[in-house]
């Protein structure tokens, strides 16, 4: 849901039309393929799951290849006959803006998932932000990782940006504010309140 909300405040939405926010929203759940690994056994899933596909190195990765899927389905959906010299730079900056689209929204997740690894001042839950260069985990628990306060806040957002057209990117950037809000307040009061 974040990536989807991320996708139309920056304006997405309005310059390539709804899939890429679909595609966005893909992109911000992808980190969590590594949760595959729970089918494999718990102990898998506790040694995979916040590691392979939240590592810095493989969102990256998994962000431009992402990125050029899309921009590559959203070419061959649309017929373009100009083939003058500024097409070629045109269509390399509509592939840069699918890339970095994808790579800021799949960073995103770890980097939430930073916050969101523990209760009350314990990191239960580490990232491995840089692994397998560096194998510690980090986390700052300021969410517990159960916590549906911001799913709450990015589901309303959703609808709300769909059912008010008018001023989606506004709406959008709105609970993107509110979720900022909520996870600061929220990580305030569990580092600082007691």
């Amino acid at each position: 849901m974040l990536g989807a909300t991320l996708a139309v405040a920056v304006g997405a939405q309005r310059r390539k039309g709804w899939p890429i926010v679909i595609l966005a929203a893909l992109a911000g759940m992808f980190p969590d393929w590594d949760a595959l690994s729970s089918h494999i056994s718990p102990q898998s899933y506790r040694v995979g799951h916040r590691v392979w596909g939240h590592n810095l190195f493989a969102v990256t990765l998994a962000g431009i290849v992402l990125g050029l899927l899309g921009y590559w389905i959203s070419q061959s959906c649309t017929k373009s006959t100009d083939l003058d010299s500024t097409n070629g730079e045109r269509q390399a900056g509509e592939a840069g803006f699918w890339i970095v689209l994808c790579v800021l929204i799949m960073w995103s997740h770890p980097l939430l998932d930073f916050l969101y690894c523990g209760w009350d001042r314990n990191v239960d839950w580490p990232v491995r932000l840089l692994w397998p260069i560096v194998p510690e985990g980090y986390g700052r628990p300021w969410m517990p990782w159960n916590d549906w306060g911001a799913s709450a806040i990015l589901l309303a957002g959703l609808f709300t940006t769909i059912l008010v057209r008018r001023h989606r990117q506004l709406s959008a950037c709105v609970f993107l504010a509110l979720l900022v809000s909520y996870v600061a307040i929220r990580g305030a009061t569990v580092q600082w309140g007691k």
